[in-house]
């Protein structure tokens, strides 16, 4: 027996890593145009403030409360800020359905970048992805062990990590290590 699986079905929870601009905005536009509660994680500022209030917007005008879309702003590249952030979404929204790591840092563009930049495209492009994951896997299994539609992982990566061009090296190799 098959049974159809909606990963984005309304009341369900995303969180979105990199949400203030680009596939991550776009993907939150979506997630609540669909009515499920959107976690918005970004660095804090004007940037992701716009995208949440253009998500809430979104999420009206598509006939669902905009009250489960929630900011949650912080700095993947901090030792500990995926599971504080998985954290205060969790608290807010409930356990997450569907997690997508899309949040990037492209510092450091040439092959002299210092190796700060380095670590930290590191910790932001690779290793805050891990963390997310492992903050939040549990809640994202139980579904399944409830008999529920199972929760979802979406890691952004990107066709330099395969074709590795010049001019973006530190970028290249963290989108292939992912």
């Amino acid at each position: 027996m098959s049974r159809s699986l909606d990963f984005f079905a309304s009341g369900r929870v995303a969180l979105v890593t990199g949400a203030a601009m680009g596939i991550g905005r776009a993907a939150s536009l979506y997630l609540a145009e669909r009515g499920m509660a959107v976690a918005m994680v970004d660095l804090p500022g004007d940037e992701l403030e716009g995208a949440v209030k253009a998500v809430k917007e979104r999420a009206e005008q598509a006939g669902h409360s905009s009250s489960a879309i929630l900011s949650v702003p912080g700095d993947l590249a901090e030792p500990g800020a995926s599971a504080a952030l998985y954290e205060a979404a969790k608290q807010a929204l409930g356990p997450v359905n569907f997690l997508m790591n899309n949040a990037v840092t492209r510092t450091g563009r040439g092959y002299q970048a210092d190796r700060d930049q380095w670590r930290k495209a590191m910790d932001v492009n690779f290793w805050a992805v891990v963390d997310m994951v492992d903050a939040c896997l549990d809640d994202l299994l139980s579904g399944a062990d409830d008999g529920e539609t199972p929760g979802l992982i979406v890691n952004v990566g990107s066709k330099q990590g395969i074709t590795n061009p010049p001019g973006q090296p530190i970028y290249n190799v963290t989108k292939s290590a992912l």
